[in-house]
């Protein structure tokens, strides 16, 4: 009878090992597939693309600060509109994405802006697709929209000022309306096509960069040009109190619609705080790391057709001519070729290729 209940215990002993194993593997499993996946309907991502990415992307991390030592780049999407031609490789750090790199063409030449801007939006669907269920993520005129099952969310609006709406918008309803061969649905996290070690190389001392006194960002007002000057204004410590308005009012009693140029941004600078700024519309690449090694951010105007816009130059990484920018439009920190193309992030270049045009420097009294 002993020798029974012997038996028995140690059959049950086993059992219960083995049970508990298939619960504990059941469970690392439910974990592993934590902020595991994100299914995105887009293009198929060319391999010159993808080449260029596992190339070039640990030169525009800037000053990203990482949690792991190691970071990999995931599946690579567009936008799911007609014409998409974007491509956004994502940093996946610790099971996250850390950064968008988006990758696009200007004069047949590749070339890049790295961007933590989405990354936030994007994870808040993680999970809540499925490959028979994907993100749907597309441009309607100015918004970026989010869908999955006919339920649509705006992620972001540009400035009316922008007019990203297009005469032949068409935006895929489903796998089934588009070419099979130029569509495809993935996840981001799946077939990874680098890993990449990160640590002091992303932060030598070839770099530098200036952390602005960001209170403000654009809304659909034109006022860029006075974001960026009272954002520089706070940082170099002229006015702490300096906003957008104090600008804009500093010219008109009702500022709506309106915007202001450069000679009134020096105007006001020079007037109000005594500033010693200059300007140009030289070759500024140079002049642009002396600025940030005197601790002063630059005032940066590209323009894209006929269209102005104004960034804060704020860093830069000397060994690959990598500059680091604020866009008013955004709460993120970007960076990209200094001299090269600046596209927004949308699903197309051709909408706005924007290059250098003038700056406003020597913010020093």
């Amino acid at each position: 009878m002993n020798f029974r209940r012997q038996i028995f215990s140690f059959i049950s002993v086993i059992i219960l090992l083995f049970t508990n194993c298939s619960i504990n593997a059941y469970g690392l499993d439910i974990d592993a597939k934590k902020n595991s996946s994100l299914y995105i309907f887009c293009k198929e991502c060319p391999n010159e693309y993808v080449e260029y990415a596992r190339n070039n992307i640990e030169q525009y991390f800037g000053d990203i600060i990482f949690d792991s030592n190691e970071v990999s780049i995931g599946s690579p999407f567009t936008f799911s509109n007609d014409y998409a031609d974007i491509f956004y490789f994502p940093v996946i750090d610790n099971g996250k994405i850390a950064m968008l790199l988006r990758v696009f063409k200007v004069d047949e030449e590749l070339t890049a802006v790295g961007s933590k801007f989405l990354c936030d939006e994007l994870m808040k669907y993680s999970e809540l697709t499925t490959e028979e269920n994907p993100l749907y993520l597309y441009m309607n005129g100015n918004d970026i929209i989010g869908e999955i099952s006919s339920n649509k969310k705006i992620l972001f609006e540009y400035p009316e000022e922008m007019k990203f709406a297009n005469s032949e918008f068409v935006s895929y309803s489903s796998y089934n309306d588009c070419d099979k061969s130029d569509c495809c649905i993935v996840n981001v996290f799946d077939d990874k096509i680098a890993t990449i070690e990160v640590g002091v190389s992303a932060h030598e001392s070839v770099s530098n960069y200036i952390s602005l006194n960001l209170m403000e960002y654009q809304t659909k007002e034109p006022w860029c040009a006075a974001y960026a000057a009272s954002t520089i204004i706070r940082t170099i410590q002229a006015d702490s109190t300096c906003l957008v308005r104090t600008i804009m009012n500093y010219y008109y009693s009702n500022p709506s619609g309106k915007s202001v140029s450069n000679k009134q941004i020096m105007d006001f600078a020079k007037k109000k705080y005594s500033l010693k700024v200059k300007h140009t519309m030289y070759s500024f690449g140079n002049q642009a790391i002396k600025e940030i090694d005197a601790n002063r951010p630059v005032w940066y105007c590209m323009k894209s057709g006929n269209t102005l816009h104004t960034v804060v130059l704020r860093g830069y990484h000397a060994s690959n001519g990598i500059f680091s920018i604020w866009n008013p439009w955004y709460k993120y920190y970007e960076t990209f070729k200094m001299g090269g193309t600046y596209c927004p992030s949308t699903y197309t270049s051709s909408a706005y290729n924007f290059k250098y045009y003038s700056a406003i420097y020597n913010w020093t009294r």
